[in-house]
């Protein structure tokens, strides 16, 4: 990495970043190889870690062994100076938590959402999630407002990362929610705001399996459907904050109505509710299955995971549901990987953890669609970060800090 030259005041805080990010990744690090790592030298390395040990980012650790001359002495990441608020609007509900600088939770509360009519009520339930988690970090955990960095939130359907603004949220029926405005009058803090599937990739980016490289798709399958496009480590939002919503991709031609307006839509098809709905369907058109038995005769309770388990007894409809699933899911994968070569496809969310009866319709029919170039190198895998969204939502607000733009 090359020192960066700008103005002193922005040089300082882009050279304490590169550090910040060095220690994040690797550390424990001698102060002489943090210097090998970013490209400055050791004299203003010295310097900066001395100021970031002041503001008890970073810490020393017991000196390592020496091969001659003074022992090394170690600087590590000061998780807990600091902690940030991440947020995952959900359908049902909001969940908020407050994580260290690791993106290791430390507190989480659900906030159930109840029918909605107006942007305002939305934003007096999120802030209200937000406010009691901050609470609780300063009056039991014993934080200051001081050690706050911000929130992050992640949130369903077209977001407007740039402004912080939801544009739609098509399983509210809501448009144009000020968040980010609103929230920052409300803190008087940094607030980050992206679609959820974009905010779970940056947490994949960071703390997830180091095989997905700088060029991936991140793929939710849950509620919803869709997706992130990550090139060379930078997330595509598009030109109108749409960029990655395959979930209202046409793979039915005037199939089930979805809830953006269209018909036959790959959320329709792929999602936990559309996987659950279409067995229910089924069951009673007639057609034999053990999911009535799953779900103790109450067809009404019928989730995704009853499917599974149906699915796991031998159930034919069950299988039959998750292949429709994976395969069509498959499908609209295979032809992003012709457009856009990716080092990897990354799925997570509910569905994602059907096991082979989703896992390998899905990534049978990625092969088959996808050209040999281009799949040749491809890696399928399942998620590896918890919480995903939750913590992506964090990951945006620890960006702001080892990764800053000016």
């Amino acid at each position: 990495m090359r020192p960066l030259t700008a103005s002193a005041p922005t040089m300082k805080r882009l050279n304490l970043a590169a550090i910040l990010s060095v220690i994040r990744q690797a550390g424990p690090l001698p102060r002489t190889e943090i210097a090998e790592r970013t490209g400055l030298t050791k004299a203003t390395v010295t310097n900066l870690v001395g100021n970031l040990i002041a503001e008890g980012l970073v810490m020393e650790e017991l000196p390592g062994r020496s091969t001659g001359g003074r022992r090394p002495v170690p600087v590590a990441l000061n998780p807990r100076s600091r902690f940030v608020i991440g947020v995952d609007v959900g359908i049902h509900e909001v969940r908020v938590g407050a994580t260290d600088l690791n993106a290791a939770p430390i507190v989480r509360q659900v906030f159930p959402l109840k029918r909605l009519t107006s942007p305002d009520q939305f934003l007096a339930i999120l802030g209200d999630g937000v406010d009691t988690v901050l609470q609780h970090m300063l009056s039991v955990e014993g934080m200051t407002l001081d050690q706050w960095l911000g929130v992050g939130i992640g949130m369903h359907g077209i977001v407007d990362a740039e402004a912080g603004t939801a544009i739609f949220a098509p399983n509210f029926g809501l448009h144009n929610i000020p968040i980010r405005e609103t929230l920052q009058e409300r803190f008087k803090a940094p607030v980050f705001v992206d679609n959820d599937v974009r905010a779970m990739a940056a947490g994949e980016r960071w703390f997830g399996s180091p095989g997905a490289g700088s060029d991936f798709l991140f793929v939710n399958v849950g509620l919803g459907v869709g997706a992130a496009v990550v090139v060379r480590g930078e997330t595509l939002t598009g030109a109108s904050g749409s960029a990655g919503e395959i979930g209202h991709t046409v793979v039915e031609p005037n199939g089930r109505p979805c809830a953006c307006g269209k018909k036959g839509c790959l959320e329709t098809v792929a999602s936990g509710p559309s996987i659950a709905r279409r067995g229910v369907e089924a069951v009673r058109g007639g057609i034999p299955s053990l999911i009535p038995e799953v779900a103790g005769g109450d067809l009404d309770s019928v989730t995704a995971y009853t499917i599974y388990q149906a699915a796991s007894a031998g159930d034919s409809l069950a299988r039959s549901l998750f292949n429709a699933a994976g395969t069509h899911l498959g499908n609209t994968i295979g032809q992003l990987v012709n457009a856009l070569d990716p080092d990897a496809v990354i799925i997570g969310g509910g569905v994602s953890g059907a096991g082979i009866y989703f896992w390998h319709p899905l990534v049978q029919r990625v092969r088959q669609v996808a050209v040999e170039t281009a799949g040749a190198h491809l890696r399928v895998m399942p998620s590896t970060v918890s919480d995903a969204t939750l913590i992506g939502a964090a990951t945006m607000v620890l960006h702001s800090l080892f990764s800053p733009k000016f």
